[in-house]
């Protein structure tokens, strides 16, 4: 369909012209969708590198550095109880590894409309659904959750943010569309022969920003400046082989 509405041949057979690029770019599901769809085809090395270079500051529980991603699911309905909503909760994306759980709460834009009551929500609803595989359970040896907010963040409100609901905890990273877009854009163009599948997924989730109205042309490629110049401007280590760590409490800002 991506490439249907890249080439606009999207509606051209039906009866009612469409402006399906119009309706693409404007909605925050399709992009969600077409994105973190792609995304969950990548092996998991590219998949959870590629997502702690974008995200500010991710980084996966101690311990965990290639996790398999054993099932994700788009808009589950969870339990509303103890939130603000009447029926359900949903979450964009529900991610399930052995190890942890990721819930992705995605906004349309980069800027300004996060909620950080919908976070909370999100993680009593996920308490809802999933309390009695910790029943029983101290805190530190139950299944950590995290959750990614794309999109939306507010300026200056990069770093981790802490979050607590019916005596669970969550820590919130945070990550702008284009930031996971310019961090793809490198990758790809760091491939190596005999990687063209990856090729393949990545140019897919970049078509699917450009249909989204991203500018996709990389500018980079234009600069005179060496690759390593342009990470560090960047603050990019993409593939580097940097050991990550579970985030010590000095970067959390816990929400009041």
């Amino acid at each position: 369909m991506i490439h249907a509405i890249r080439n606009n041949k999207a509606g051209r057979n039906f009866r009612d012209q469409v402006d399906w690029r119009s309706l693409f770019g404007a909605s925050e599901d399709s992009l969600t969708s077409s994105v973190f769809g792609h995304l969950f085809y990548l092996p998991p090395t590219l998949l959870w590198q590629l997502l702690k270079e974008a995200a500010h500051y991710f980084k996966l529980p101690e311990g965990e550095q290639t996790p398999v991603v054993t099932s994700y699911e788009f808009w589950p309905r969870w339990n509303a109880l103890n939130t603000r909503n009447v029926y359900t909760v949903e979450p964009d994306v529900f991610v399930r590894t052995a190890a942890f759980d990721l819930i992705v709460e995605a906004k349309r834009y980069d800027y300004n409309q996060q909620d950080s009551q919908q976070w909370r929500d999100q993680l009593q609803a996920y308490v809802n659904e999933y309390a009695e595989e910790g029943e029983g359970r101290p805190e530190e040896t139950k299944k950590p959750v995290l959750l990614l907010a794309m999109g939306g963040i507010y300026l200056g409100d990069e770093q981790p943010t802490l979050i607590e609901c019916s005596g669970r905890l969550a820590i919130v990273y945070k990550c702008r569309w284009l930031n996971l877009l310019t961090t793809i854009q490198l990758l790809r163009q760091q491939l190596e022969p005999g990687q063209e599948h990856l090729g393949n997924i990545l140019t897919d989730i970049i078509h699917s920003f450009g249909v989204h109205g991203y500018v996709t042309r990389s500018l980079l490629s234009t600069l005179p400046a060496p690759y390593y110049l342009l990470s560090q401007q960047l603050g990019l280590t993409l593939l580097s082989g940097t050991t990550y760590q579970w985030p010590s409490s000095s970067i959390l800002s816990p929400l009041s």
